[in-house]
């Protein structure tokens, strides 16, 4: 019984009490949910990741790799000057290592805001992943054509014993073959990164730009 029905069981007949209003505040509310943010796939936490380590690892290497070759100096076993690279091949291999931190740091930009779940995170992984793969090609013709070849004949500008020259016979066959696996390896990252990203649950999940809730 509630209290309009007690009052009204007690009140002389003729009276008419009515119902005060209820404050919308106390108003029935059918049960609402808060809706849930998107999960984030584990292949994209993983990509992001290891996007993440890439990106940092690669900004430091090839960061000091460039600075090393703009300023630095080297020296021969001897103690003299060794033999430097020629204008071209340096030129090359400057240019070659500032695009590749230009990459780097796109990389490791878009794989936090993929591991946020933002959509242009997604389409800046995507993005830096095609960019890598035209960049990789480049960058091997260009150390096929210009770098190892002047890497090569600047090492057989140094005095040669006999065991000397028998490892400077090794030396490009060597040099080759690890530029060869080297493309090969670098490969694996963007092609993996274009397949996670394209799959429609990681889609999906991209579709809004809340907190994400990790799977």
């Amino acid at each position: 019984m509630d209290v309009v029905q007690f009052i009204r069981h007690f009140q002389p007949k003729g009276t008419n009490v009515t119902q005060p209003p209820m404050d919308s505040q106390f108003a029935y509310q059918p049960n609402y949910q808060q809706p849930t943010p998107p999960r984030r796939p584990t292949s994209v936490t993983v990509i992001s990741i290891i996007g993440i380590v890439l990106g940092i690892l690669g900004l430091l290497c090839v960061g000091a790799n460039v600075v090393l070759t703009v300023i630095g100096k080297s020296f021969a076993p001897g103690g003299g000057p060794a033999p430097k690279l020629p204008p071209e091949a340096q030129t090359a291999a400057v240019v070659l290592g500032v695009v590749g931190m230009i990459l780097w740091a796109l990389l490791l930009v878009g794989s936090i805001g993929a591991l946020l779940l933002k959509r242009w995170g997604r389409s800046l992984m995507i993005g830096v992943s095609i960019a890598d793969l035209i960049y990789g090609v480049a960058k091997l013709a260009v150390s096929f054509i210009v770098i190892a070849p002047a890497t090569v004949e600047m090492m057989n500008q140094q005095p040669q014993t006999g065991q000397t020259a028998q490892v400077q016979s090794m030396i490009k066959p060597i040099m080759y073959g690890t530029l060869a696996v080297y493309w090969l390896i670098s490969l694996v990252f963007p092609i993996a990164t274009l397949i996670v990203m394209r799959r429609k649950n990681v889609v999906d999940a991209f579709q809004s730009d809340s907190p994400t809730t990790p799977m």
